[in-house]
């Protein structure tokens, strides 16, 4: 799973955050696009945008980790990123 950002936080351009869950096809996750778009950057922004990608992916129960295993580690791999995003943009 690896979500990465493709635009500018906190800006009008919009934010979109590429989900990729092993043997299920690569999305971006625009559920996104509408709920944080222009929104100030907080954690608790972020936190709603970990929980959003996270009810959206359809991951697999496999040895390596169970749907529900895989589904948090997408909302805090989101979490992270964004938080990671906007410190690039201040720096």
């Amino acid at each position: 799973m690896s979500p990465q950002i493709r635009e500018e936080i906190g800006s009008d351009k919009g934010v979109r955050v590429l989900v990729v869950v092993k043997k299920s096809p690569a999305y971006y996750a625009d559920v996104l696009k509408n709920d944080i778009t222009g929104k100030e950057p907080s954690d608790a922004n972020f936190a709603q945008a970990g929980s959003m990608v996270a009810q959206h992916v359809k991951p697999i129960t496999d040895i390596r980790g169970c749907e529900q295993y895989r589904r948090e580690i997408c909302r805090v791999l989101t979490i992270r990123v964004l938080k990671r995003a906007l410190k690039r943009t201040m720096d």
